[in-house]
């Protein structure tokens, strides 16, 4: 509003004077921004509106954050897939433009425990460490989810997939019974089972050793 009326209306995104815009309008205007190639997190807004005889009015300030993305989380110690056993310590950050509020994580999909986080104010980084004790879980594919929220409100669940192998692989002799009398040439025969899967079964006779050819999918 101006009593000599209005000529147009400037603003300026991020506070870059350089590369100032012009709304659509006078009195009543508008402006269609694209936020696409913009960074996530907290944008400035000011406006200016300027009469017909070139004279500036107060400008007006806005602040407002662009919240595209969830937050994700990373593990950087430790690839997809890896196998583990005992307690192991997963180390990684979690990531979003508008900051991190929390992080929880859960081993069963539905009940999270908060994950303390480590703020990075000069690398504007969230990291944290958090120890498993895989003792506790079965062997095989277990997956370890997590649940950030960031400071918007808005939240992100990412994933992490570990294989667990606490148990040796368990090994049977079908033949020759340990109480059965055998002479000349004979065979051995028997089975290694394990969750996880056998690569290599060895053996040894007095001062002899070799290997078993594995066969996949026979145990």
């Amino acid at each position: 509003v101006d009593d000599d009326a209005v000529d147009y209306v400037s603003l300026v995104f991020d506070d870059d004077v350089d590369h100032p815009v012009k709304a659509e309008g006078g009195a009543f205007w508008s402006y269609y921004l694209d936020t696409n190639k913009l960074d996530e997190g907290r944008h400035k807004i000011t406006v200016t509106g300027v009469d017909i005889n070139g004279t500036p009015g107060k400008s007006v300030e806005v602040y407002w954050h662009l919240d595209r993305h969830t937050p994700k989380t990373e593990i950087h110690n430790y690839e997809l897939g890896s196998l583990v056993s005992k307690k192991i310590t997963l180390e990684g950050e979690v990531i979003d433009g508008n900051g991190i509020k929390s992080l929880g994580y859960s081993l069963d999909g539905s009940t999270y425990e908060e994950v303390e986080l480590k703020y990075n104010k000069k690398e504007n980084r969230y990291t944290f460490k958090l120890t498993i004790d895989t003792k506790e879980l079965a062997d095989g594919p277990q997956v370890c989810w997590f649940k950030g929220l960031d400071l918007q409100g808005s939240e992100g669940t990412s994933s992490f997939l570990f294989f667990v192998d606490n148990t040796a692989p368990d090994i049977h002799l079908f033949y020759p019974r340990e109480d059965e009398k055998i002479n000349g040439i004979f065979s051995v025969a028997g089975s290694a089972y394990d969750t996880i899967g056998v690569t290599q079964i060895t053996y040894q006779l007095g001062k002899e050793s070799g290997e078993f050819d594995l066969i996949a999918g026979n145990p």
